[in-house]
């Protein structure tokens, strides 16, 4: 299971992060360790990778990945939640070597950067983000083998 945290910015900007090990980038966030509860998995990424202390609102999408052959050979529920709006000028303190850069960008850029999985994911989320309660992604054919 991962998590990972819708943060914008008051421009309406959205946090994106790139890690070294992908050729796209991600939302901040992560595995659940075994035993830990998705909420506080959050939290604690959301340390690690930005130096931040935010408080996880609301799921805000679930879905459902298929495997990725050879890298992920299982599959993987994906969870996105609220983690609120920061301040334009909060700074963000990447870990060394997992991180590379991060930047806050308009919706559509960001889902563009993000990987085919999560584009929609981000889309969804800023949509159910005005609305209550979540929602789940079905998968379209055509991302079976994505």
């Amino acid at each position: 299971m991962s998590v990972g945290a819708l943060i914008t910015n008051e421009a309406g900007r959205t946090l994106v992060v790139k890690p070294s090990y992908r050729d796209y980038w991600i939302f901040v966030g992560g595995a659940v360790d075994e035993g830990e509860r998705p909420e506080h998995a959050l939290a604690r990424e959301i340390a690690e990778e930005t130096g931040l202390v935010l408080r996880v609102g609301p799921l805000l999408v679930l879905d459902w990945s298929p495997p990725l052959l050879p890298d992920r050979p299982w599959p993987m529920v994906n969870m996105l939640f609220d983690c609120g709006t920061v301040p334009t000028d909060t700074p963000i303190t990447l870990p060394d070597g997992e991180l590379v850069d991060h930047r806050f960008t308009e919706p559509e850029e960001a889902a563009e950067l993000l990987s085919v999985r999560s584009g929609p994911r981000l889309r969804a989320a800023l949509e159910h983000r005005r609305e209550t309660g979540a929602v789940y992604l079905p998968m379209k054919t055509e991302d079976r083998h994505r």
